[in-house]
C-alpha cells in the first residue's frame, strides 16, 4: 500500500513540475501560436495512449518494479497537467500583464510576477486532482508488474487467495477515501 502511494506521489510530482514549464511554452497567451501548436500536438500524442501501454513500455525499458510505475505516472501526469495548465494560462486576463510589460519589464519578469501568481492555485488544484487519479492508476499498473498494490492483488487472485485479494481491494478503497477527504480539505 505504501509503495502505491509513493509511486503516485513521485509520478505526480515529476509530472506536475515538468508540466509547468511545458504549459508556459504551450500557452497561446505566452508563447505564440506556432510554439503553442507544436507543444499542444505533443501533449495530445502523450494523452492518446492508455496507462497500461506506457506501463508495458517502461517495464520493457527499466524492468518490472516501482520505477516503471513512477515513469508511467510521470508521463501521464505531464499529459493531463499540461493540458489543464495551458487551459488556465489561456483563460488568464492579460490586461495586468500587458500594463506591466508596457513599462519595459522583461517577458520573464512579467510571467513570474504577474501571470504565475494568478494561476498557481489552479495549477495546484490540477496537480492534486492528478494525484487522486494517479492513486487509482498506480494500483492498475501493478497488474502489469509496475509495482504497487496491484502486483499483490494479481498474485493473490492468481493463487486463489480471495481473502487476501478482498483485503487488498478494501485497503485500496479506504486509501482512495482518505485521499479524497484530504483533497477536499486542501483544495
Amino acid at each position: 500500500m505504501l509503495e502505491t502511494v509513493c509511486i503516485a506521489i513521485s509520478g505526480t510530482f515529476i509530472g506536475s513540475i515538468f508540466s509547468i514549464i511545458i504549459a508556459f511554452l504551450g500557452s497561446r497567451n505566452i508563447s505564440g501560436s506556432i510554439t503553442s501548436g507544436i507543444i499542444q500536438m505533443f501533449i495530445l500524442a502523450i494523452r492518446t495512449m492508455p496507462a497500461v501501454i506506457y506501463g508495458l513500455i517502461f517495464i520493457r525499458v527499466t524492468g518490472p518494479g516501482a520505477f516503471a510505475g513512477v515513469l508511467t505516472l510521470g508521463v501521464l501526469s505531464i499529459g493531463m497537467c499540461t493540458k489543464l495548465y495551458i487551459n488556465s494560462l489561456d483563460s488568464f486576463d492579460l490586461s495586468t500583464a500587458n500594463a506591466v510589460k508596457s513599462m519595459g519589464t522583461s517577458k520573464f519578469a512579467v510571467t513570474m510576477h504577474c501571470v504565475f501568481p494568478e494561476v498557481k492555485n489552479k495549477f495546484f488544484a490540477s496537480a492534486i486532482y492528478r494525484f487522486d487519479v494517479n492513486i487509482r492508476e498506480a494500483s492498475i499498473l501493478g497488474l502489469v508488474s509496475a509495482g504497487g498494490i496491484g502486483t499483490q492483488l494479481i498474485f493473490s487472485m492468481n493463487g486463489y487467495l480471495w481473502s487476501y485479494a478482498g483485503a487488498y481491494v478494501l485497503g485500496l478503497v479506504v486509501l482512495v477515501l482518505i485521499i479524497d477527504k484530504l483533497n477536499s480539505l486542501i483544495v
